[in-house]
């Protein structure tokens, strides 16, 4: 018994280190944070308003924070494609309209080159662990609240 926690114990070390290394990373980097909400839920959420962020996405994580997310950002409305190539857990992107509307949400699967497509123009498309629009109870319609803080990225 003391054996086992001292092993969960230790696992939940080891996924608090990864967890601050990838933030420090991510900060490195210059990274910017914002907070979401969504039906009254938080959200932290990592901005890629560069085209070269967008590309780099989650690529290579591993861990993700409880409600952490990545948003992207586009600098006008335009049809969005989201791929998995090099990502190793599975997402769910929210593509959200210039007013801040989900009008598709889409479940995708890790390290693939399956491109999953908004069904409109996009402002921003956000990526969550997957599941987490339905276990939150999220759905096309809702609106995100405190994506005018993302617009300072372009400043």
């Amino acid at each position: 018994m003391i054996r086992k926690f001292m092993l969960q114990r230790k696992i939940s070390a080891t996924a608090l280190v990864l967890l601050v290394l990838t933030a420090v990373s991510s900060l490195a980097a210059g990274a910017q944070f914002i907070q979401l909400k969504i039906r009254g839920q938080v959200i932290h959420a990592e901005v890629a308003a560069t085209p070269a962020a967008r590309s780099r996405g989650f690529t290579g994580r591993t861990l993700l924070a409880r409600d952490q997310a990545m948003l992207f950002v586009f600098p006008e409305p335009q049809p969005v494609t989201i791929w998995m190539v090099d990502t190793p857990q599975p997402l769910v992107v929210a593509f959200i309209d210039a007013a801040g509307r989900i009008f598709n949400i889409v479940e995708m699967q890790p390290m693939t080159d399956t491109r999953h497509a908004s069904n409109g123009l996009a402002q921003y498309a956000l990526e969550m662990e997957h599941g987490w629009f339905g276990a939150h109870q999220v759905h096309i319609g809702d609106r995100v609240d405190g994506l005018g803080a993302a617009g300072q990225a372009f400043e």
